[in-house]
């Protein structure tokens, strides 16, 4: 295991080559891009329940594995469990990784972005007709 901090973007490819898995066990992290990358790339990822991605990118057993934030004993068994895991177990992770990862392309977001935009016009434009309607001067 290796501490490496922040990695410049166009590192990560060399730095995701060498590594079998990424454990992110942050206390507060709104996204976690880090997750996104590493299942991007094949990795497992060991993430904290406190890291946003983690919800829709490490699916507990599946392609990592979970705990809660703080929990230094379920890290702990969790860094051990993976360090002893068989060769095609973590090869079977990366695949589910790299599965997941599939799933959020710049398609499906711009999909989505436009979808709560127009979401967001219907309902300002309800609201707007509402107020109008309730006006009486």
């Amino acid at each position: 295991m290796r501490l490496l901090g922040f990695i410049q973007p166009s590192k990560l490819p060399e730095i995701f080559s060498k590594a079998s898995c990424l454990v992110l066990p942050s206390r507060s992290e709104t996204w976690g891009v880090a997750v996104h990358e590493a299942t991007a790339a094949g990795l497992a990822v060991i993430a904290s329940t406190e890291v946003g991605s983690a919800v829709h990118l490490v699916q507990d057993g599946y392609n990592g594995f979970l705990f809660a934030s703080g929990d230094v004993e379920r890290l702990t068994q969790l860094f051990i469990y993976y360090a002893n895991c068989p060769e095609d177990t973590r090869l079977e992770m990366a695949g589910n990784s790299l599965s997941l990862a599939r799933q959020f392309t710049p398609k499906r977001w711009a999909s989505y972005l436009l979808d709560r935009i127009d979401v967001n016009r219907v309902t300002t434009r309800n609201h707007m007709d509402a107020t109008a309607m309730s006006y009486r001067p």
